[in-house]
C-alpha cells in the first residue's frame, strides 16, 4: 500500500465523513471501525474520484460482500481500499501510456 495514497485517503475520509483523521488505520473498516453511513460513503465515492480520478463500484463491492464474496480483502477496510486505488490509478496510467 503506497503510504501517499493512505495518507491523503485518511485525509478525504476525515474531512468528508466527518471523523478524526487520527481514528483513521489500515485496517479501520469504514462502517464498523469509523461510523461512516451509506450517504457519507457515496460523498467519499464522489472525492476519491475527483481527488484519484478513480470510480469506486460501491453497489457491486456490497453485492458481493453480501453474497459471502470479499471477506479476505473487503474493499470498506482503509488498507484494501487504499490498494484498490493504487491499482486503479496505475492501470489508469498504463492504458493512457499505451494510447500514446
Amino acid at each position: 500500500m503506497d503510504t501517499a495514497i493512505f495518507n491523503r485517503l485518511a485525509q478525504l475520509i476525515a474531512a468528508t465523513c466527518n471523523v478524526d483523521e487520527q481514528l483513521i488505520t489500515p485496517d479501520s473498516h469504514l462502517f464498523h471501525d469509523l461510523g461512516i453511513d451509506s450517504l457519507a460513503m457515496l460523498d467519499l465515492a464522489f472525492d476519491v474520484r475527483q481527488e484519484f480520478h478513480v470510480k469506486l463500484p460501491i453497489e457491486d463491492w456490497a453485492r458481493v460482500l453480501a453474497a459471502g464474496g470479499l471477506e479476505d480483502c473487503n474493499p470498506f477496510v482503509v488498507k484494501h481500499l487504499a490498494a484498490y486505488i493504487e491499482a486503479d490509478a496505475a492501470a489508469a496510467q498504463h492504458h493512457a501510456a499505451e494510447i500514446k
